[in-house]
């Protein structure tokens, strides 16, 4: 059994059993975003001021998620590294709180 919202475990779980050299079966803990049995939440929002464009949230990979600016930055230490700030569809948005759990900086609240 495992919780589909928590992504590091779940890919974890997916990459073990499909390695098995038996069938097996996952188990998920929270029901899909498709059936009937989903209870949607409030959708959330990236407040611009904090987010700082580092694009953890957009490795969820939710279609809610859409890039408005990009840019390159160089480090103190001259490592280039790629920024991206977004927006989230509020249409599109469940509310499942997966990329405000990616955000370190806490820029995605719900709305």
């Amino acid at each position: 059994m495992v919780d589909p919202y928590e992504l590091p475990t779940f890919f974890k779980v997916l990459r073990e059993e499909m390695k098995a050299p038996e069938p097996s079966v996952i188990v998920t803990t929270r029901p899909c975003v498709l059936s009937r049995d989903f209870e949607r939440r409030r959708p959330l929002v990236v407040h611009e001021e904090q987010c700082n464009g580092c694009s953890r949230c957009l490795d969820v990979g939710c279609p809610a998620i859409t890039v408005t600016r990009r840019e390159q930055q160089e480090r103190a230490h001259g490592k280039v590294v790629d920024l991206a700030w977004v927006r989230i569809e509020g249409a599109a948005c469940t509310g499942c709180d997966l990329c405000a759990k990616a955000c370190a900086r806490g820029a995605i609240v719900p709305a």
